[in-house]
């Protein structure tokens, strides 16, 4: 702690972490409430938030205070630590410090502090949470007062403790508002300008501002000097009671006078460009005057409502446009009330409800009908507000502009009917635009006879399915029609008409079995047979009018493999061949040189025969495969009548050699 050499003491935060010794440099500045502020009963002032610049040693500390006559000293303000540590959330002569708090470097809090009589020893206060000191720029009010000897320290108005000094009021003294950096070893250090502003004080329980303030620009008692104080302290703008202290400020000297009371008027309004805060002479008469509203947008403005006025000749009203008479200071604050405007539309049918609104007042809107008919089958249905209230009368609270509208669903009539009146169809009736129906049949099929009977053929629509979904997307009709069908065998026959059994056959892609009831006169595409674990495609149109047997010739076929030597002579080959199944076999031709393989799809298949270790790739369709080899009787043949032409040229050119020659 340091005293102010002429009035206070200031907070050392680095008596909270350890003691330290007296050393160091307290360079005080800011500004003493006159003569007129003796005999109080406490003081407050409002500081602004800044944000400092960090400090290697000593603490800013932004303050009001006072001395008591007898010796004892209180102050309350914010300071901002140069260290991250844990600090003394409360300390007391009693109990000593109650806990400790994590503070970061930088950060602003509130905090009290004093010293009883004749106490020269640590901190005696609190300080309040990391960060309490309010966001940077922000104004904070800090004071105490006192009732009996018990002062109490204010934040914001907020009562954060209090001690018994022994004494009621002040005495002699006055209230200062400082700037202070605490236990430095340097005065180079930047001070970021921090305003202070209505430094007041109690009588008999009224606050009242200083009427006049003079600067002071030094050292707290007990403070080392030999540096300059660096930080000086100015007026704001000429205004009465505000004062800005920083580094790069004028240096008036010390009592220099830095305002002298007027009557201040205050205008406050937050919207109307309208606030103020002016000096004028005694018993002046001020206009005061309000618009009516101000638009923020389209759908939002403040609307007035009247004027809020404190201190002698203040006007309080609804009146627009006032006077006030200054024979005090006085505050006018401009009320204003948040209005939106509730727009109800509906795209059919009428509503009722729009208009402007106070926030929060209670709306009340409806739409007429809840149904419109806009042609044959069609029909536009009230489905809500867009508010989510279902009910065709709505309410609700404005809270912001709002745009209400009446939400519709479009509707559409289904009309189902039948060729027969043994099946009446279902789902007839009004759907929502865009939604599924069903529609149904109660049945499907009734027999005539075994092999004959009528059944459900198509919708009008050319849906198959007597059971089945549409689309709504405008009025429909439509007629389940029946037709006659009759039961068809199916069979299978090959490429020579013989008889062939088939697994399965398919109606346009779809599987059947061997048999169907179809309908008369309807042209069908049968498009597959399974045979043997293949499929065969097929792509036969037909039509039928009656019971009976469908004969199908399939593309099957005789597949005839025969190996032969290049005289014909049969030879026994291995074979491996590979059906259109993928079944494979391995077989030999035999004696005859021929396998024969019955009813193979497409007379296709494929594969190699082998004979003497040569081997020769088959693939047939619908036929057979001839493959010829050399065999050993061919080789032996071959070497026979190579030796005989030969022999028949030695004998030939022998001959030519040992003939005569003729005498002439």
């Amino acid at each position: 702690m340091r005293k102010h050499d002429l009035l206070f003491a200031t907070f050392i935060a680095i008596v909270l972490v350890s003691a330290q010794a007296e050393a160091g440099y307290w360079f005080q500045t800011g500004a003493k409430a006159g003569s007129s502020s003796t005999f109080n009963q406490g003081a407050s002032v409002q500081i602004k938030t800044v944000q400092q610049e960090a400090l290697i040693n000593g603490t800013f500390a932004f303050w009001v205070g006072e001395n008591l006559p007898n010796g004892a000293f209180l102050q309350a303000g914010y300071l901002i630590e140069n260290q991250t540590g844990n600090y003394p959330t409360q300390c007391n002569l009693t109990s000593g410090c109650n806990g400790y708090q994590p503070i970061t470097a930088g950060s602003a809090e509130w905090f009290y502090e004093y010293f009883p009589a004749g106490f020269n020893g640590g901190f005696l206060g609190k300080i309040g949470p990391d960060g309490s000191a309010g966001v940077n720029n922000t104004y904070n009010t800090y004071g105490f007062y006192s009732n009996g000897n018990t002062w109490y320290f204010t934040f914001d108005n907020v009562i954060e403790g209090s001690v018994n000094l022994g004494v009621s009021s002040s005495g002699y003294d006055v209230p200062v508002a400082f700037a202070e950096l605490a236990n430095t070893t340097s005065n180079l250090y930047r001070m970021n300008p921090v305003t202070f502003s209505n430094l007041s004080m109690y009588k008999v329980g009224v606050l009242y501002p200083a009427p006049t303030g003079f600067s002071y620009i030094g050292y707290g008692v007990g403070s080392l000097q030999y540096l300059r104080n660096p930080y000086g302290v100015e007026e704001v703008s000429n205004r009465v009671n505000s004062f800005m202290v920083g580094s790069g400020m004028q240096q008036p000297s010390n009592n220099t006078q830095l305002w002298s009371q007027g009557y201040i008027l205050t205008i406050t309004s937050q919207y109307g460009n309208i606030s103020a805060k002016d000096e004028y002479l005694s018993l002046s008469e001020i206009n005061l005057s309000a618009p009516a509203s101000v638009y923020l947008n389209n759908n939002t403005r403040m609307a007035f409502k009247g004027w809020e006025g404190s201190g002698s000749g203040s006007y309080s009203g609804s009146s627009r446009n006032s006077k006030v008479l200054m024979s005090s200071n006085i505050t006018e604050t401009a009320v204003w009330q948040l209005q939106y405007f509730a727009n109800v539309t509906s795209e059919y049918g009428s509503t009722s409800g729009s208009g402007w609104y106070d926030a929060n007042q209670i709306i009340n809107y409806s739409v007429i009908s809840n149904t419109i008919y806009t042609g044959p089958g069609e029909r536009e249905v009230f489905s809500g507000w867009s508010t989510g209230v279902s009910g065709i009368d709505g309410v609700g609270n404005v809270t912001s502009p709002l745009h209400i509208s009446a939400l519709w669903k479009r509707e559409y009539y289904l009309n189902l009917t039948s060729t027969t009146r043994l099946s009446e169809p279902t789902g007839s009736g009004w759907y929502d635009a865009g939604s599924e129906a069903e529609i149904n049949v109660s049945r499907a099929f009734f027999y005539n006879t075994t092999s004959a009977r009528l059944s459900f053929y198509k919708w009008s629509n050319n849906e198959t399915s007597p059971n089945a979904t549409i689309i709504m997307t405008a009025p429909t009709t439509l007629v389940a029609q029946f037709r006659e069908e009759y039961l068809i065998q199916f069979y299978g026959e090959d490429q020579k008409g013989q008889s062939v059994a088939v697994d399965s056959f398919y109606i346009d892609g779809v599987k059947i079995g061997r048999s169907a009831f179809l309908f008369v006169n309807h042209t069908y595409l049968l498009t597959d047979a399974s045979y043997n674990g293949y499929l065969l495609p097929l792509n036969e149109q037909f039509t039928i009018n009656s019971s009976g047997v469908h004969y199908v010739v399939l593309p099957l076929s005789e597949v005839m493999i025969l190996t032969n030597d290049i005289f014909g002579i049969p030879l026994n080959t291995s074979a491996s061949i590979t059906f259109p199944n993928n079944t494979k076999i391995t077989e030999y031709t035999g004696s005859k040189g021929e396998l024969i393989f019955n009813d193979v799809p497409f007379g296709s298949v494929t594969g190699n025969v082998t004979y003497l270790g040569i081997t020769q790739d088959i693939h047939t369709s619908f036929g057979s495969a001839r493959i010829f080899f050399v065999s050993l009787l061919n080789i032996l043949a071959f070497a026979a009548v190579l030796i005989i032409a030969v022999f028949m040229y030695h004998i030939h050119h022998h001959h030519i050699i040992k003939a005569p020659k003729q005498k002439r």
